[in-house]
């Protein structure tokens, strides 16, 4: 039974609706509920809270949190590498796996649509 790209994204569509459906309902009824509202209050004040702590503590840190941000987009670009090799090398018909230590991993490929207009 072979469906349609087509069918199954309009299908996708009308499930997708129904959950939009589905959740401003809940979300008016978490609006006008109290006990729901005072629980965000608190939580908020516990955010700003929390904020203000990892601020405190991020000041201390110095210059181990700026190294830390450093390796945050060192790795980010060596996983954009790493994708990139392995795609090439499999768009020339290698394979490609890499391990390390105690796992074999294997490249996954998603196909994802983006709007046009």
């Amino acid at each position: 039974m072979s469906k349609s790209v087509q069918e199954i994204f309009g299908r996708l569509q009308e499930k997708r609706q129904q959950a939009r459906i589905i959740s401003s309902k809940y979300k008016a009824e978490l609006a006008a509920s109290h006990d729901y509202q005072q629980i965000k209050e608190q939580m908020e004040k516990l955010r700003e809270r929390k904020k203000k702590h990892e601020a405190s503590v991020r000041e201390q840190a110095g210059a181990n949190f700026s190294r830390m941000e450093e390796l945050k987009f060192a790795i980010k670009q060596d996983a954009q590498l790493l994708s990139d090799v392995a795609l090439t090398a499999i768009m020339k018909g290698e394979s490609v796996q890499i391990k390390d230590e105690h796992v074999e991993y294997e490249p996954v490929f998603t196909v994802r649509f983006r709007k046009t207009k």
